[in-house]
Formats: C-alpha cells, sequence, structure tokens
C-alpha cells in the first residue's frame, strides 16, 4: 500500500496549491458579487408595470438643478401651482426609462399647457444624463436630484416610476414601471379629464 507522500511523489499535478485554491475561491466570489449587482440593477429598473392610488400625500420640497442650463429650482415652485403634472422619475442605465421617453414625449406635446410633464433623475453622472435627452428628442424639462433625496421621501424603489401630480400638489397616482404613449394618455384622461 503506498503512502500519501508516495502517491503525491508519483502525481505531483494532483496536488492543489494553497494559491491554487485561494485563486479558485476569489474568482467564484467575485462571479457571486457580479451577479448580485446584476440583481440589484434588475430589480431596480423594472419594465412591469405597478399602479398605486394616490394619496394626499405632497411632493416634499426639494431643490432640484435644471439638466438644461443648470439653474436650481424647488418642487415648490414646479408643483402645486393650479396645473396637473406629470413627474417621469428615470435614469440614464435604465433600459425601460429610456425606451419610454419618447412616449413622454409625445403626450407632453398632446397636453402642453393643461398638464405639465418634467423628468426628475438621481443621475451621478451628468453628462449621460444630457446625452440621454438629446438622443432620445425629449424637450419637456429635466431635472436633476442632487442631493437624492426626492426619491427616497417618495419611496421611489424602482425604475422607471411616474407621478401624477394634481394641481393642489397631491400625489393623484402613482406607477411603477414603463407606460407607453396611450397609457400615459389615458391616466391623464382619467385623472384630469384633458380629452
Amino acid at each position: 500500500m503506498r503512502s500519501r507522500v508516495d502517491y503525491l511523489t508519483v502525481h505531483p499535478a494532483r496536488t492543489p496549491s494553497p494559491c491554487r485554491r485561494r485563486s479558485t475561491s476569489l474568482g467564484r466570489l467575485s462571479i457571486a458579487v457580479a451577479c448580485l449587482v446584476a440583481l440589484t440593477a434588475v430589480a431596480s429598473c423594472s419594465s412591469g408595470s405597478e399602479v398605486e392610488a394616490g394619496s394626499s400625500e405632497g411632493i416634499p420640497p426639494v431643490e432640484l438643478v435644471s439638466l438644461t442650463d443648470g439653474e436650481a429650482t424647488s418642487t415648490d415652485e414646479l408643483l402645486g401651482t393650479g396645473t396637473p403634472t406629470v413627474v417621469n422619475v428615470w435614469a440614464s442605465w435604465c433600459v425601460p426609462c429610456i425606451a419610454e421617453m419618447p412616449a413622454f414625449e409625445e403626450v407632453s406635446q398632446a397636453v402642453d399647457g393643461r398638464v405639465a410633464v418634467i423628468g426628475v433623475t438621481d443621475d451621478r453622472d451628468v453628462d449621460a444624463a444630457r446625452d440621454l435627452a438629446e438622443r432620445t428628442g425629449v424637450t419637456y424639462p429635466l431635472y436633476r436630484d442632487d442631493q437624492r433625496t426626492m426619491l427616497p421621501a417618495l419611496q421611489v424603489t424602482g425604475l422607471p416610476a411616474t407621478l401624477f401630480v394634481n394641481g393642489d400638489g397631491t400625489v393623484a397616482e402613482r406607477h411603477s414601471g414603463a407606460l407607453d404613449a396611450d397609457e400615459l394618455q389615458v391616466t391623464i384622461d382619467r385623472l384630469w379629464g384633458t380629452a
């Protein structure tokens, strides 16, 4: 019967080195971390759809910065001024957000003057956000939540999300997931009778 030492002497290639084991473990850990990051991104960016009834809650007073000219404004100045407003929450890295932006542009043109449409992002990459606006041809006002306070305050946990805000500043309805132009127009007509 051979001893372990004899076996390892005859078959040196089968001897697992501590470095090889560590490398394999690190490789598996890297794959697990990459999968977790991907799942988190998918969970926060969804093409699924969910509607939630509104409440008497208002949009919190938050400073927003225009993506067009860098001017600061507050949600108090944008919302609750008598005009119903559709607030689309988006990000430049969110595929369903990108897909729905032309629909929001189409509807914003159709309801111009009767209902306002604005977009809000908390993207850190300002250039990517501006580039996306140019590529999609969006002309409605786009703002950046630099402090990243608006979305948590409104409990927006996934993108895209759309808030339908009454003229008095209260949230009439929330929608999680992408909307097409017909769905958006039907919701606006149902809530505010703009047809």
